[in-house]
């Protein structure tokens, strides 16, 4: 049963987008990344205030 749960999450968040990638065109998919690590960046941001608070 783990080994399935395992299998199943690595579809999901592995296979699922890698189609997405695949099917987009080349300004879309870099599009797509740009926002991605934009997000990153963000999220980054927030941990490391927060961590200077503490």
């Amino acid at each position: 049963m783990k080994k399935f749960f395992t299998v199943f999450l690595v579809v999901l968040f592995v296979a699922a987008p890698l189609a997405t990638v695949f099917a987009e065109s080349d300004s879309e998919k870099l599009d797509r990344i740009l926002k991605e690590l934009q997000e990153i960046k963000a999220e980054l941001q927030i941990v490391k205030i927060r961590a200077t608070q503490q």
